[in-house]
């Protein structure tokens, strides 16, 4: 697998660079003085119904599961928090009508208290990870262990497809 360095990643012939190599899949290591272009442009190549936001996800939760085992003796807490949807401005920022405000689903989300409240539990029980929220999310993470790989990648691309 390749993969392409680009300076100047956020305008003119950076920009165009970094659109034209994602059109070609390539890996992409973007740089950029203006982290607000940055950020944009990073937005605009991301993959289709926010495939790169869940492969974060996972990285981020295998590493803080390492960080937490290496720590665990040295009086260090590290935690990862899974949480559901939350009522916090992250739907509507990512673009997902579903859980935004706006949305009869919006009700269904957590509060950030208990999210918190949550968190501060488990930390002090010394958990790696904690999934707070409803039942459902208890359950929508726990599923990728009882279903083929296959299948839960197809089983959310349909829930994220764009209407």
């Amino acid at each position: 697998m390749s993969a392409a360095l680009i300076t100047g990643a956020s305008s003119g012939i950076g920009a165009v660079f970094a659109q034209e190599l994602a059109k070609r899949k390539k890996n992409l290591v973007l740089v950029a003085r203006s982290e607000d272009k940055l950020q944009q442009i990073a937005e605009k190549l991301q993959a289709k119904y926010q495939s790169v936001y869940a492969a974060t996800k996972a990285f981020v939760l295998n590493f803080t599961e390492a960080l937490w085992a290496e720590n665990r003796n040295t009086g260090v807490k590290i935690l990862a928090l899974c949480p559901g949807p939350t009522k916090t401005e992250f739907f509507n920022v990512a673009g997902w009508e579903r859980f935004s405000v706006n949305n009869s689903e919006y009700k269904n989300t957590d509060e950030p208290s208990e999210v918190v409240k949550t968190a501060l539990k488990d930390i002090e029980k010394g958990n790696s990870y904690t999934v707070p929220g409803r039942f459902l999310n208890q359950v929508i993470t726990n599923i990728p262990r009882f279903l083929p790989r296959e299948m839960i990648a197809k089983l959310v691309e349909r829930e994220f497809r764009p209407t």
